[in-house]
């Protein structure tokens, strides 16, 4: 019996299915592969490290963090928009200009910050008195 497994661009194995798809995206390998962590480089394919398996874990947990703290900086930015409207602006001093400047200019450059995406010090939304 054959399984077919797909790889992706970075060697990793994506499916896998013992029903031919028919496609050259699929590699054919023996029954022995079912169900182990696959890496392909080349012609090549073999069993991943434990190591190997822990650092592609590592990079989907980094890379699953990076989208969360993306996306909560775009919730905060869209929740703050109202702050940043020409009839609220206009009303306010050159200091609270300054604090909702520097409050939206941190959730846009949030990648910036030390510790991302795993340590982030979220500001917090300012206090304008108004």
């Amino acid at each position: 019996m054959s399984i077919f497994v797909k790889f992706n661009e970075k060697g990793h194995a994506v499916e896998m299915t013992n029903v031919n798809p028919n496609s050259t995206d699929y590699v054919e390998l023996g029954e022995d592969f079912m169900g182990k962590q696959l890496f392909k480089a080349g012609d090549a394919v073999r069993v991943m490290t434990e190591a190997e398996i822990e650092e592609m874990l590592k990079e989907a947990n980094l890379a699953g963090q990076t989208i969360a703290v993306k996306n909560m900086a775009n919730t905060l930015l869209k929740q703050s928009e109202a702050l940043a409207l020409p009839d609220a602006w206009s009303s306010y001093t050159d200091a609270q200009k300054a604090k909702v400047t520097a409050y939206r200019d941190f959730l846009r450059k949030v990648e910036l910050q030390k510790g991302f995406p795993l340590e982030i010090v979220w500001p917090e939304l300012p206090n304008l008195g108004v």
